[in-house]
């Protein structure tokens, strides 16, 4: 009876099929896209040259990460300058002493920050550009003091007060990130800085 036995060699193969389907061997490769989120160029953690911890407390998702390292009273920078003078004998030092001095005496305290920018901009800086929020929910503008370091200029440091400031700022991925100090009054440094957040927009 030949369709007899065609009819149980079908059934045959066929139990041999799901045998090797629900083992596991009847898997077939199929190009099913993969959807990745691409990985951003900015760094999501930072520790300073000197092994600090940091915070990041500015954030421009894909544009600006910036880690937020001290915030501390400007008599002890004073103090810190004062020791490079008497070792270094250099009037630059010099100068930055006489100048966290006198930020000292107007109840200035300073927060120090950490910047990488996802591509070459040039960073402008002048009286108010950034607020401060606490996490009580208070917030700050700066005090319209600041210091930008740059190691690979002529000169590392500048600082303006009344006027505004123009640099160039490294592209991510060379060298070191550019350092910012905002200046903020003494009477919040018993308060937490929470987010940090450039309201420039030109």
């Amino acid at each position: 009876m030949p369709g007899l036995q065609s009819s149980t060699f079908l059934r045959y193969i066929s139990t041999i099929l799901l045998v090797f389907v629900l083992a596991g061997c009847g898997h077939i490769a199929a190009n099913y896209p993969v959807h990745k989120t691409p990985k951003s160029l900015l760094p999501e953690k930072f520790k300073t040259p000197y092994g600090g911890e940091t915070n990041l407390v500015w954030l421009e998702p894909d544009r600006v990460h910036g880690f937020l390292s001290l915030w501390r009273d400007t008599s002890e920078r004073a103090k810190t300058f004062k020791k490079l003078a008497a070792d270094s004998g250099l009037e630059a030092h010099r100068e930055g002493a006489r100048m966290y001095e006198e930020l000292s005496e107007e109840g200035i305290a300073e927060a120090a920050l950490w910047v990488f920018f996802a591509k070459e901009v040039d960073f402008r800086c002048s009286k108010g550009d950034f607020e401060v929020q606490f996490a009580d929910g208070t917030d700050v503008r700066d005090q319209g003091v600041l210091y930008v370091e740059r190691r690979d200029v002529e000169k590392p440091y500048r600082f303006t007060r009344d006027g505004g400031l123009i640099l160039s700022a490294e592209p991510v991925g060379k060298d070191e990130p550019l350092r910012v100090l905002l200046f903020l009054s003494a009477e919040n440094l018993d308060k937490k800085i929470a987010k940090v957040t450039y309201m420039r927009d030109d």
